[in-house]
């Protein structure tokens, strides 16, 4: 087989392109999953209490910092980690239980 994957004279045989696998080509499957995924997240998030729910939106899609979140809040940034965190545990958690039924 020739570099460019074109068959030489003497070999018959599968191309390069059947041969080597495209790491950049996404499963369907895969594709699927990751959007279910992102579908369940966003449902544990709209069911999240009215302050979690917006902390995490101020940090993830804000780019906010912890203490500019506290002084909207007019929390200390080390209660609004403690938010953050827990939020994400029990986001984690959630997911997890969905995941294993």
């Amino acid at each position: 087989m020739a570099i460019d994957g074109s068959a030489d004279d003497d070999h018959a045989g599968p191309s390069l392109h059947d041969v080597i696998a495209d790491e950049n080509n996404v499963l369907a499957r895969d594709r699927m999953e990751h959007e279910e995924l992102l579908q369940q997240v966003a449902r544990r998030i709209q069911q999240l209490p009215d302050m979690p729910r917006k902390i995490l939106a101020m940090y993830y899609f804000e780019n906010m910092r912890l203490a500019e979140i506290a002084a909207v809040f007019g929390l200390t940034e080390s209660r609004i980690c403690q938010i953050h965190s827990h939020t994400v545990l029990l986001l984690r958690a959630s997911l997890q239980r969905q995941c294993s039924l």
